[in-house]
């Protein structure tokens, strides 16, 4: 079984609308510029406009952080990467359908009793630093990258560990992060993503002494109650045969008569 455990903030919580200070300086000038007019002329026609242009041109600033790209479709086609800072989109056209973060980003997984080569179920903890190199391709070569890199970590570890021996995972942890990250690399490369480092956790055995112990005892205790069912159970049953076939008494006699004689 595994079980991912990451840090990573969620599609939706990336893709909400932002706000900035420019924005809400672009509807108050909109709003201040149907108001002055309408003052002056006594029409409420400026007032209007001001108000419906003010929502919609408040939507071209955008201002991305230090560390992040914004993607820009227009019309849903891709035309480009912008930030960071401040830059300006088309209103009702142009939308900014990511913000990816280019900072090293740290995912934690887990499996749990996953079987060795030598069937022999272990649990390992490990954790992956990964960057995005390329932002385009994060954005348009996979849905979600974060999943997908945090998917493809977890069953690389696996195959890892199902065809390696228990006594190499101890003894060689190194060699096996480098091949885990070489294996890593190679899935996660077409998607834009770096990984940067991995390090193993905590690795044990999946199965436990008291576990062990407890399959030990249920078949010993097995073992014993199929005994004394035979032991008890097979007077019974030469008796049935007895009655069922009398002639059986005689052959068993004779056959008991031949093992007592020496040779």
């Amino acid at each position: 079984m595994i079980i991912p455990v990451t840090g990573a903030r969620t599609e939706s919580a990336r893709l909400q609308p932002r706000v900035n200070v420019v924005s809400f300086f672009v509807l108050l000038s909109c709003f201040i510029a149907g108001v002055i007019p309408t003052i002056l002329t006594q029409s409420p026609f400026y007032a209007i406009a001001g108000l419906i242009l003010g929502p919609i041109l408040m939507q071209s600033p955008k201002v991305a952080k230090q560390w992040e790209k914004g993607v820009v479709l227009r019309l849903g086609k891709f035309v480009g990467l912008r930030g960071p800072g401040l830059f300006w989109v088309v209103p009702l056209i142009d939308t900014v359908s990511l913000w990816i973060d280019q900072r090293v980003i740290t995912t934690s997984f887990a499996a749990e009793q996953t079987l060795t080569r030598d069937t022999v179920p272990v649990n390992v903890d490990a954790v992956l630093f990964w960057m995005v190199y390329d932002p385009e391709k994060a954005a348009l070569e996979v849905q979600e990258y974060r999943d997908a890199v945090s998917w493809a970590a977890q069953t690389a570890l696996r195959d890892i560990i199902g065809r390696t021996d228990l006594t190499d995972l101890l003894r060689g942890r190194e060699k096996i992060e480098q091949e885990l990250q070489t294996l890593i690399d190679a899935r996660s490369n077409p998607w834009g993503i770096l990984p940067a480092a991995l390090l193993f956790g905590a690795l044990h055995n999946g199965a436990s002494f008291m576990q062990l112990q407890t399959d030990v005892s249920a078949d010993l205790i097995s073992i014993v109650q199929a005994s004394v069912i035979i032991f008890i159970a097979a007077p019974a049953i030469v008796r049935w045969i007895f009655r069922l076939r009398p002639e059986a008494a005689g052959a068993i006699q004779i056959t008991s008569r031949e093992a007592e004689t020496p040779v």
